[in-house]
């Protein structure tokens, strides 16, 4: 499981999150709860079976040694990454 350096961003599913630390399928998301509660991390897309959600690292910056200039990109591109996931969304059905 790696995060998007660029936006801080961990895009996974619950199964590849179980199997890193070996914890219980039911037990991922109690730890989300949890550390979303505590304001480390902020889900930006919901875990769903066989789909890949989204959890954003709010202490990025405080984990990882940023310049201002790239701590602003991250914060640009995260910005960025939210519009277009909010406009595939609202696209409605695609005609074949």
């Amino acid at each position: 499981m790696c995060a998007d350096r660029r936006t801080g961003v961990v895009g996974t599913t619950i199964r590849e999150l179980h199997e890193e630390p070996r914890v219980g399928r039911s037990t991922v998301p109690k730890m989300l709860a949890v550390l979303e509660e505590a304001g480390l991390v902020k889900a930006t897309r919901p875990f769903a079976p066989k789909v890949r959600g989204g959890t954003e690292i709010v202490v990025w910056s405080d984990m990882v040694k940023e310049t201002a200039r790239t701590q602003a990109r991250r914060l640009l591109n995260l910005k960025r990454r939210q519009i277009a996931d909010k406009s595939r969304i609202s696209r409605g059905q695609v005609r074949e």
